[in-house]
């Protein structure tokens, strides 16, 4: 991004220059943290500078993701699971209205995105069966808040911790305003 800023209502109606910023997340719940954190540790790998800035519209970070209370659908070994038997419950259960490509890469990442939240400490350990699944695959956390509570947690310290990651919450965001390329929209 060469150049932009993003109009945002906070205490008054200020500006915020994002010119600075590598990379402009809007929206703080679990695919901005997510996408804030892998972009981060991407850049590590590389070797690359970058500073993310995540804008908030609520006075908090987690959004609808803080609430969800069912859990993690992935494929389970332990359950004879496969990505076959996970495409086909997951395409049923949508009742014709599934997008198939979005399913399968849905099924197919499934695992590697249990593994992004283990790796921030959040306990899945928990396994069940829930809604059209006919086998064990719903990871959920052993106890404590729900596991959408659990996740956003984990993942809010995370960045909240991140030297290359600024939040401003009480952020909404009206419009984009560049010179230059945007990605990613």
């Amino acid at each position: 991004m060469s150049s932009a800023s993003v109009r945002a209502d906070m205490k008054m109606d200020a500006v915020v220059s994002a010119a600075s910023a590598t990379i402009v997340v809007i929206g703080g719940g679990l695919a901005g943290l997510s996408a804030s954190l892998e972009a981060v540790r991407h850049a590590a790998a590389c070797h690359a500078a970058l500073r993310v800035l995540v804008l908030e519209k609520s006075p908090a970070l987690g959004g609808n993701s803080a609430k969800a209370s069912s859990g993690l659908s992935a494929l389970t070994a332990a359950s004879n699971d496969t990505e076959a038997l996970f495409l086909s419950d997951t395409i049923r259960s949508g009742g014709g209205l599934s997008n198939e490509s979005l399913v399968r890469k849905l099924v197919h990442e499934s695992e590697d995105a249990l593994a992004f939240l283990k790796g921030f400490g959040v306990d899945l350990s928990k396994l069940s069966q829930c809604g059209a699944h006919s086998v064990v695959r719903t990871h959920r956390n052993e106890r404590g808040p729900n596991v959408g509570f659990a996740i956003m947690s984990a993942l809010t310290a995370a960045a909240a911790n991140d030297e290359a990651i600024e939040i401003v919450t009480g952020a909404r965001v009206h419009e984009l305003l560049h010179e230059g390329q945007l990605d990613g929209l």
